[in-house]
């Protein structure tokens, strides 16, 4: 009878030790027969179903699974009900008939006497728990003694009791008054990577891993639970832990003092629930409220959110300054007080369809009334927000396209101008897509071609332009950007076959929400010729200065600034790098002797006082002397003021040479007792010394420009032919040398010694001719001829 009676006080005190446990955890529990009838329950199992422990208390689990989860329940529970062990996850129907999804962890304990069947089950929540719960099978006795049955009570219930706290998924344990752990679940392992029998050997193991920031909370809880036991019957409070391997975790706390029977306080129960995950997700959905609040507050466009009796619950800014309503004043009215009477009737179907149908409206245009009384017109989209598959309110936005609608407006208007500016326009418009081929064209450009505005659409931009590289074009087309014009020039082709060359300019144009490229082009024909003259002209200019050798300057009188053309530069014997055109960095290479005088002819053209001619010397960067004559003419503003000084320089070293070797040449040809007289091919005659005049009777200068055939005797005719003759040997051999009978100016016939040389003066070919007055030679000789004669004749 003591020993049962001992039996019945632990009994009771493991009662006491696990019931606990088992009431304050929040993972439900269960105890039901192997008839399925529900025999017992705690409190967290009787609220995640919605209901009331005595309201369970005898119902079956059927009640509760769906057909399919109970089917396979019923399945595995026959063929292992005593080594059964499974993981679920489920549906339980909730008492309003609401599914409720959970993890069910279900295991078996068989008895080793009796042959009926007892069973219980923890289940978790899936919507905090990451494991499942746990269906544990008892077997009691109902053929043994009194004693036998306490003994065998007390086991089942430990064993139960036992099986129940450590399949709990939450850490749980039980500590003394004296701060020692006389339980700890082995879910801690798996929370904080320590195990139970390291909690219970070392009571301070928790602190040491409780993060700094959280242990002195932490501590000055656990004293007043010591202290003040009666006033704390349950505590919740959240801290984190350094697991083993370093990584923090959250855990939630719920502790509750314990007392026996008596009321003898026996310590805490407490339990840890892991909510790291539930952290992080709190945080990222802090967060990404936040983010979204941003996002609403900042976007340009109104967003809003509506009940479902069309009443404003929230409104961006955006909202507020489309309506023009303060956010706080625009919350709470229905959506009718921004809609004008005309525009409510096509209004209210559209939310009808989205917060009773579930359709959703988008881009929906209407005018609205803002508050001051002034209309703009909207376009909104609105669909249906849903919480569980229910729609409980209407979220939209909305864009002001008022000064979009009056820029279309004022673009429609601005397009029927430019269509009648482009078709007054003097240039020919095309307008191709990116293929090339037309899809607008102006009245010029049908002009320019000769098609008519059918026809041109018809075509594209090969069949009237010529040499083009298509694809080439078609690459440009695609790299080209708005706003950023190219310029070309090509041959287009007339419809009639002739060509003209036009400069075009391209730009890139949007045009119904496609790209092309709009191309307007202007004849060039003529302004090409006159650039091809002045090219020319200006060639000559540039060959002339440097067969002159001849360099240009403009002096701006106002600043000082010059500017020099390449020959000036050239002419110096430096490059544009080494000197800049400016007077003094002339008046460096003009020789020392003639600065003076250079000096004092430039301040008086500069000064406007006359034009700059002057002849001075200047020395190269080489060290080279050279002649240059320097000329310029001053260009006035209307009062007269000089404004530009323009002139030339040119070296004339080798004119200056030549006209030394001239003089020398002219003076040895005027003291020649011959007569020298110089042709062209064509028997001009260009120059004559003095005893060529006198030979023939003229005067200085007489017989220039004249033909050479008014010096020979004879007929005219005959003298050409002889000209002619003589031409022709001189082509062949270059020189020639004879007896020709002249004629002086006055008709009297004489005969000359002529030796006459071809030579090539600037690449055209001229006839020197050296003569000799042979008469009295040849009257000498004739009458010595005649005097022999007469001799032998005697």
């Amino acid at each position: 009878m003591i020993k049962t009676k001992h039996t019945e006080q632990a009994l009771q005190n493991n009662e006491q030790r696990y019931r606990p446990i088992i009431e304050t955890t929040s993972e439900g529990y269960c105890l039901f027969n192997q008839s399925a009838e529900i025999i017992e329950v705690n409190q967290s199992f009787c609220t995640m179903l919605g209901y009331h422990q005595e309201e369970i208390l005898g119902k079956k689990l059927d009640d509760f699974f769906d057909d399919a989860n109970l089917k396979i329940f019923k399945e595995e529970f026959s063929k292992n009900a005593s080594t059964w062990h499974r993981s679920y996850e489920i549906t339980l129907k909730h008492k309003k008939g609401r599914d409720v999804f959970v993890y069910l962890k279900v295991t078996s304990l068989k008895d080793d006497i009796s042959h009926s069947w007892l069973s219980f089950a923890l289940i978790t929540d899936r919507r905090k728990w990451t494991e499942k719960g746990l269906i544990g099978f008892l077997h009691l006795s109902d053929k043994i003694t009194e004693r036998q049955y306490a003994e065998k009570a007390l086991r089942d219930s430990e064993d139960r009791l036992r099986t129940v706290a450590d399949f709990t998924y939450n850490w749980e344990y039980w500590i003394d008054p004296k701060g020692n752990f006389l339980y700890v679940s082995p879910s801690c392992q798996r929370i904080s990577g320590y195990s139970n029998e390291e909690f219970q050997r070392n009571p301070k193991l928790l602190e040491e891993i409780i993060h700094p920031d959280d242990l002195l909370s932490f501590k000055k809880h656990f004293q007043q639970n010591h202290i003040f036991k009666e006033e704390y019957p349950t505590y919740f409070s959240e801290f984190r832990i350094t697991t083993r391997n370093g990584e923090i975790r959250w855990l939630a706390h719920v502790c509750q003092p314990v007392f026996d029977i008596d009321g003898r306080w026996l310590g805490r129960r407490a339990s840890h629930q892991d909510i790291t995950e539930q952290k992080r997700a709190e945080k990222a959905r802090e967060e990404t409220h936040k983010f979204l609040e941003k996002i609403m507050n900042s976007a340009t466009n109104a967003i809003f959110v509506l009940d479902l009796e069309g009443q404003f619950l929230k409104i961006n800014p955006a909202c507020s300054k489309i309506t023009g309503y303060p956010v706080e004043e625009l919350i709470g009215q229905p959506f009718s007080i921004v809609f004008t009477p005309e525009t409510l009737p096509k209004i209210n179907p559209q939310f009808i369809k989205v917060a009773f149908k579930g359709e959703t409206v988008s881009q929906f245009e209407t005018e609205i009334i803002r508050k001051e009384g002034s209309r703009a017109i909207i376009t909104f989209s609105i669909a249906p927000m849903r919480n569980s598959g229910q729609i409980v309110s209407v979220v939209g936005t909305a864009e002001d396209i008022t000064a979009r609608k009056q820029t279309e407006k004022a673009l429609r208007e601005s397009e029927e101008r430019f269509r009648s500016l482009v078709e007054q326009a003097v240039d020919a418009i095309f307008v191709h897509d990116l293929e090339g081929r037309f899809v607008d064209v102006n009245l010029k450009a049908c002009e320019s071609v000769g098609y008519t505005r059918q026809e041109l659409l018809k075509l594209s931009i090969s069949d009237i332009d010529i040499g083009i590289n298509l694809e080439h074009l078609k690459k440009l087309w695609q790299q080209m950007a708005f706003g950023i014009p190219i310029m070309l020039e090509g041959v287009r082709r007339h419809r009639e076959g002739s060509t003209f060359q036009v400069d075009v300019r391209l730009g890139l144009i949007k045009w119904n929400d496609s790209k092309y490229i709009l191309s307007a082009a202007r004849d060039i024909s003529e302004r090409k010729q006159v650039e091809e003259t002045l090219r020319k002209r200006d060639l000559q200019f540039k060959m002339a200065q440097e067969i002159a050798n001849l360099g240009s300057y403009t002096v701006n009188l106002t600043t000082g600034e010059q500017e020099w053309s390449d020959q000036m530069f050239q002419i110096l014997g430096v490059t544009q790098k080494e000197v800049s055109p400016s007077y003094d960095n002339f008046m460096l290479f003009v020789h020392p002797a003639d600065q003076d005088k250079l000096a004092e002819e430039l301040q008086a053209a500069f000064g406007g006082k006359k034009s700059l001619d002057s002849h001075y010397r200047i020395i190269r960067k080489e060290g080279n002397m050279r002649f240059v004559h320097s000329g310029g003419k001053v260009e006035y503003n209307p009062d007269g003021k000089p404004l530009w000084l323009y002139g030339f320089t040119q070296d004339i070293t080798e004119r200056k040479r030549a006209e030394e070797k001239l003089i020398v040449q002219s003076k040895i040809l005027e003291s020649m007792a011959e007569g020298v007289t110089l042709a062209d091919d064509l028997g001009q005659i260009f120059l004559t010394n003095p005893a060529f005049d006198s030979m023939f009777g003229y005067e200085r200068e007489e017989l220039k420009g004249q033909h050479i055939s008014i010096l020979h005797a004879g007929p005219f005719e005959k003298s050409i032919q002889i000209i002619k003759e003589m031409m022709a040997i001189l082509k062949k051999t270059a020189v020639w040398q004879g007896e020709i009978k002249n004629r002086k100016k006055d008709g009297s016939l004489f005969i000359t010694y002529a030796h006459i040389s071809a030579l090539e003066i600037s690449g055209k070919p001229y006839w020197v001719s050296v003569q000799e007055d042979i008469t009295e030679r040849k009257q000498a000789e004739e009458a010595l001829k005649q005097a022999i004669a007469s001799a032998n004749s005697e």
